[in-house]
């Protein structure tokens, strides 16, 4: 009995320290997002992504993090990642990546993509905004 409990505690303590290597940097990292300190935002949830690479979340902060830094092309390839990882993601957190990836690709003026993601993320409003945007660039080109 005293050896199930010993192995038992072994395995959580292996667990638990696993877990603190996967997401060390994760609170820097929002604390970071949160103090609107971007710079080092970024560095944290570089180092998450290198120690877990299936973090969608911490792709969609890194893509946050780039476009409030106005680095839109990073922050078009970290959404990008982030929305690979989605899959069997509630909708809800699928609708956040789609949001921010919608909100890049329209200061990148790609009112296509822009639209096209906006609607994914159920945000008609925005995606209905972009189409005007889309409609007057053309009349003004004529």
């Amino acid at each position: 009995m005293r050896f199930v409990a010993m192995a038992a505690a072994v395995v959580l303590s292996v667990l638990s320290v696993g877990t603190s290597v996967l997401y060390a940097g994760w609170d820097e990292g929002v604390a970071a997002f949160t103090n609107k300190n971007y710079q080092r935002a970024v560095v944290e949830f570089q180092n998450v992504v290198k120690r877990n690479p299936k973090n969608w979340e911490a792709y969609l902060y890194l893509g946050r993090a780039y476009s409030e830094l106005g680095e839109y092309s990073r922050a078009k390839r970290s959404l990008r990642n982030a929305e690979r990882r989605i899959k069997g993601v509630k909708p809800a957190e699928k609708k956040r990546v789609w949001k921010q990836l919608g909100f890049v690709y329209e200061k990148q003026k790609k009112y296509g993509k822009a639209r096209e993601a906006y609607l994914k993320a159920g945000e008609t409003g925005d995606a209905a905004r972009v189409e005007r945007m889309t409609d007057t660039r053309r009349m003004k080109s004529r």
